[in-house]
């Protein structure tokens, strides 16, 4: 007999629309749960008017409540919705908030809590402690913690002695990432065909580390004149794009596939710091699914997720030791990486045997 299963988030996790084109683990967990034979909902709410919604994807049901104008009758719906689900669990994702909403909800209507974080959160406003503080007691009032890497399962476990973490990595989507014709690629993104690319894609910030980029590619240009850097995704305000670097904007998540493919490299950097070493860029596995060359700043999240392969780490804040990895992932062409890479399905068979796990009963007042 499956479990019912209650997962809410923000519309927007990562800043995509979960409900007009389904992504991460916030959608592929519930999904392969779904089709594994459990009861699955999700909830989400949105920052933006207007999109009050219901339907069904994947044999998940879902719900969207809008908090504007009215936060407090979105917030009423959502606990009306916990009331005619009854679910056995509630699991809160996508940031701190709903991971202490889960724990809330939970105690309230008699149903197992479970946190799932995929980032440090307290890095995102480092000056909020009162919100730190909540976030740390859900935390260790959980009667579950979903985590994804080892680093984060050491850092939110310190508030659950006893009681570790579960890690369910990251995982690319099911879908598109797959070697493609690069010259195809190339093409429908106006590229030339014989150019050669290092790219980037995610959060063009200062604070990920894209200056100590910016630097490595200009002295990797110094070796290879006719380099050329192509960023897509969110770009800061006040960051000023090198001389050769191409901004491709914040690419549709259909054309992400094509974009690596296009890449001769890519190049996911970050900072070893509270945010870096516990934030696992989903673009490295996407990239080496599609058979393309990639390198990593060192931190710990990172080391982690490339273990089988530690050549492709480079020292935190040293652009001359990039610049050289750049210029010599540029001439090794596409690879076939060994081993195995974490996929949803695998990831959904260890959550379900937690929930399952002797000690938990389905509803939590049972």
């Amino acid at each position: 007999m499956g479990l019912k299963l209650l997962f809410i988030c923000k519309r927007r996790p990562m800043g995509r629309d979960l409900i007009t084109g389904p992504y991460g683990r916030f959608f592929h967990l519930p999904r392969e749960l779904a089709a594994r034979g459990h009861d699955v909902e999700l909830d989400v709410l949105s920052y933006r008017a207007g999109e009050d919604a219901e339907g069904t994807i994947d044999r998940v049901r879902w719900q969207s409540h809008s908090l504007r104008p009215n936060p407090v009758r979105a917030w009423r719906r959502l606990v009306q919705r916990v009331d005619a689900a009854a679910p056995d669990w509630i699991v809160g994702c996508s940031d701190t908030y709903f991971g202490i909403a889960a724990v809330a909800l939970a105690r309230r209507h008699g149903a197992r809590a479970l946190v799932d974080a995929y980032d440090n959160y307290e890095a995102y406003l480092p000056w909020c402690t009162p919100l730190h503080a909540l976030w740390r007691r859900a935390v260790a009032a959980a009667d579950l913690v979903t985590v994804a890497g080892p680093s984060l399962a050491t850092l939110l476990g310190a508030a659950r002695p006893g009681r570790a973490p579960l890690v369910l990595p990251m995982a690319p989507d099911p879908a598109g990432f797959v070697l493609l014709d690069r010259y195809r690629s190339r093409a429908r993104l106006g590229l030339a065909p014989d150019g050669l690319y290092a790219g980037y894609s995610g959060s063009i910030a200062r604070s990920r580390g894209i200056e100590v980029l910016f630097e490595a590619f200009r002295l990797a240009r110094e070796q290879r004149p006719g380099l050329e850097l192509l960023l897509s995704g969110r770009l800061e305000r006040g960051v000023v794009l090198p001389r050769g670097a191409r901004y491709l904007g914040y690419v549709p998540a259909a054309l992400v596939p094509v974009v690596l493919n296009s890449f001769d490299v890519m190049v996911a950097v970050n900072e070893d710091s509270a945010f870096g070493n516990y934030s696992f860029p989903i673009k490295l596995y996407e990239a080496m699914n599609c058979g393309v060359p990639v390198l990593a700043t060192r931190t710990a999240s990172t080391a982690w997720m490339l273990a089988g392969h530690p050549e492709l780490l480079v020292p935190p804040g040293d652009p001359a030791a990039l610049a050289t990895a750049i210029v010599g992932a540029c001439a090794q062409g596409r690879i076939v990486y060994g081993g195995e890479r974490p996929d949803w399905a695998a990831n959904a068979a260890a959550l379900e045997a937690a929930l399952n796990a002797p000690g938990f009963s389905r509803r939590a007042g049972s």
